[in-house]
């Protein structure tokens, strides 16, 4: 406590003026006791009046000073994990120029970035130009992140579609979704790539924060399969189908229409025009498709007898054998060999 020095005055009525130095004010007027008050009007600075008689002493004329500086940490704020945000002090009332010290860790200046990964309490203290101080807090607020589950990686073949759907869960109901690749807002979606392609969603919750997780939707090739080259026959001719594929992933398995059931080759005898599709599929599970036809033509009869003419008159006549072992080819109206009968 500083005591300033008395008066020795005359006995008469006196008014003591208090005035605050450069920084401070005067305190209300207390109602303590006469020993403990602050006695000045605090907005002109005079007491009430006091009146000395001859003899006495008064020494219960007191002032309250205080600091006028004053400290705003700025307004508490939230944040998601793993982020940061800025804290700003500003000073006010007081002498400048502010120096401003920071707890959490300590540090000075105006500003302090923080990225806490708990929710804390930073204090701020302010100290103007003639030692006057002042402190006020701010809190931040951590937010835990959502969790996201894209699902796991899929694969298609190729002209085939996936369906993608994401889960949340943390942070803080109801979520949104947004998926990249164009494919936009939704929690669920349906997708036809024809290459392997990588999908990202990011989540968000109610409090803004977000995370993001990734599915692979891979693409296999679909095989190709041939089941041979068009043919024309008689009716009841036994044919012979074979298929081959190629592509997408060995090894394959045949299955054709018509009753014929799973295999590479089947032999067939149609007794009209029939088409028949073979089914390939890979190791993948990956299928396509491909069509043989046989035309079937009622055929014409052509030739009879092969014949040893033993009196060479160009007739078969009774008694004359039948010769093995000759060779008849058929041609053509181009004379190319169409059909041999041995």
């Amino acid at each position: 406590m500083e005591r300033y020095n008395s008066f020795t005055v005359e006995p008469g009525s006196y008014v003591v003026m208090f005035m605050a130095p450069a920084g401070s004010s005067l305190s209300p007027t207390g109602n303590g006791t006469t020993t403990t008050d602050s006695d000045p009007n605090p907005l002109t600075g005079n007491t009430n009046t006091v009146v000395v008689t001859s003899g006495s002493t008064n020494y219960t004329i007191d002032a309250g000073m205080k600091c006028n500086a004053t400290v705003t940490a700025g307004s508490d704020v939230a944040i998601c994990f793993g982020s940061s945000t800025t804290l700003i002090a500003t000073g006010s009332n007081g002498v400048l120029p502010y120096q401003y010290a920071w707890n959490n860790p300590a540090s000075i200046g105006t500003t302090k970035i923080v990225n806490p990964t708990l929710t804390t309490t930073y204090t701020v203290t302010v100290t103007d130009n003639v030692g006057c101080s002042a402190t006020d807090q701010v809190t931040v607020t951590v937010n835990p992140n959502p969790t996201v589950n894209a699902g796991v990686d899929q694969a298609i073949c190729l002209g085939f579609s996936a369906n993608l759907s994401a889960t949340g869960n943390s942070g803080l109901a109801p979520y949104t979704f947004n998926w990249d690749n164009g494919l936009g807002l939704g929690q669920t979606k349906s997708v036809s790539p024809v290459t392997t392609t990588t999908y990202t969603v990011t989540i968000t919750d109610a409090n803004g924060c977000s995370n993001t997780d990734q599915v692979i939707v891979r693409v296999n090739q679909n095989p190709v399969v041939n089941a041979g080259i068009d043919q024309t026959q008689c009716p009841n001719i036994a044919t012979s189908l074979t298929a081959n594929a190629n592509g997408g992933l060995a090894p394959y398995t045949f299955s054709w229409d018509d009753g014929l059931g799973f295999g590479q080759t089947k032999s067939v005898s149609p007794t009209t025009t029939t088409t028949y599709t073979v089914t390939v599929t890979d190791a993948n599970g990956c299928t396509n498709t491909d069509q043989v036809q046989i035309i079937v033509i009622q055929c014409g009869a052509l030739g009879n007898y092969v014949w040893e003419d033993l009196d060479g008159d160009g007739v078969q006549d009774a008694g004359e054998p039948g010769i093995n072992g000759v060779t008849v080819i058929l041609k053509d109206g181009n004379g190319n060999p169409i059909l041999g009968v041995y």
